[in-house]
């Protein structure tokens, strides 16, 4: 799986926000030659020049993911990232780790549920 297609399957989405399309061509700007954004701000304008890892992207999206408490009002991917928001966690290594440990006990839940099935015939 590609580092972004990692980060689409991570990113918290809530049904059609997020462009996918655009969402990959901000990410490869962001992450290869740098991506250059406008923001306005209390009636002005700030240009962001933005670049990350994807490493960095992808632990910002978990961390994200991690303080959620509805993906109902969740910014489109295409906005996050255009917007920077993966800088915007200062405990995002520990966020990450905590979503890493969250998915693994769902994934040791759904093998043990799967393994517990008995066909009855």
């Amino acid at each position: 799986m590609s580092p972004f297609e990692t980060f689409w399957k991570i990113y918290p989405h809530y049904q059609a926000r997020s462009k996918k399309a655009m969402s990959k061509a901000i990410w490869q700007a962001v992450t290869t030659v740098g991506h250059e954004a406008t923001v306005t701000m209390d009636g002005g304008r700030l240009k962001l020049d933005l670049r990350a890892t994807p490493e960095e992207i992808i632990i910002g999206a978990k961390a994200y993911y991690m303080t959620m408490e509805t993906f109902e009002y969740s910014a489109g991917a295409q906005v996050w990232l255009n917007q920077g928001r993966w800088m915007d966690f200062d405990d995002a290594e520990e966020q990450a780790e905590r979503y890493d440990k969250m998915k693994a006990n769902v994934k040791r839940l759904e093998e043990k549920k799967r393994s517990n099935v008995h066909i009855v015939s």
